[in-house]
């Protein structure tokens, strides 16, 4: 028996299909399309709901009809959150989705967003210190393995955190304007490759 429904197929450039569709919120999803046209800024908007209540379906339904079906397109990214929990650096793994909507054949492009989001990606890691320290012993954690691994971390606050504290600072006009570049880079990424309109990053 099952207790859950399973989830509703829905393609890729499939809109408001009335197969599907039958909450008829065709209308809700053109008028979030003119919301976020018209905004002055870039809005973060949250649909919410209980679980269960159709808050997925209604964003795959709406990503195809404003891809595919309405007359004034929109470029969408669908990032989904539970299926790239596995990835440690959450700004790279958006970065990647954003990447994809950019032709495979046009390196020129390619290049520029691969550099301009490197230059973010090493300020964002300098900006955030950590100490690790490899306490493996042959898959044997014990008392001298505790005791190696205070006196590493007593040597490495002695003679790095000094030098990695200095490099942080020295860096930070560096890193400030690599993170302010690509949000510039982004505008323009957004005007080249969505036609002047915004693009969506749903999740």
């Amino acid at each position: 028996m099952k207790l859950i429904l399973p989830e509703i197929v829905i393609s890729s450039n499939q809109g408001f299909d009335r197969e599907i569709d039958i909450f008829e919120r065709k209308q809700f999803g053109e008028r979030l399309a003119n919301l976020i046209e018209n905004a002055s800024d870039n809005p973060v908007i949250a649909i919410d709901a209980s679980w269960g209540e159709g808050k997925t379906t209604f964003i795959k339904m709406w990503r195809g009809f404003v891809e595919h079906e309405r007359e004034d397109k929109l470029k969408t990214i669908y990032f989904d959150a539970f299926r790239n929990d596995y990835q440690k650096d959450p700004f790279l793994a958006l970065a990647s989705e954003i990447y994809s909507l950019l032709d495979d054949k046009d390196e020129v492009k390619k290049k520029k967003f691969r550099v301009k989001a490197t230059g973010a990606i090493k300020a964002l890691i300098r900006g955030a210190i950590k100490i690790s320290v490899n306490t493996a012993t042959a898959g044997i954690v014990n008392g001298w393995t505790i005791d190696k691994a205070e006196k590493e971390i007593s040597n490495l606050i002695a003679s790095q955190v000094d030098h990695i504290i200095e490099d942080r600072f020295k860096n930070i006009e560096t890193d400030r304007l690599a993170l302010e570049y690509f949000r510039r880079y982004l505008k323009e990424f957004a005007g080249e490759v969505g036609n002047n309109k915004p693009i969506v990053c749903k999740r």
